[in-house]
């Protein structure tokens, strides 16, 4: 049990130090207005699909019961 314990707090540890060197670095080429098109666009075709996925389960646990 305390394999699974360590392994997890240095993969936590490694993805926040991984993080923190990614955040500081700059991005001249960053524009909010394009970062922002872009995510809605990446919201607006994920949250369908997301929708559907689970309207499919909900479905199939309710075809199971």
């Amino acid at each position: 049990m305390l394999f699974p314990v360590v392994l997890s707090f240095i993969v936590c540890v490694v993805a926040l130090v991984i993080t923190l060197k990614l955040t500081s670095a700059t991005d001249e080429e960053y524009d909010s207005k394009k970062s922002m098109k872009h995510m809605s666009v990446v919201y607006f075709l994920v949250f369908p699909v997301i929708l559907v996925v689970v309207l499919v389960a909900w479905w199939i646990v309710e075809l199971m019961n």
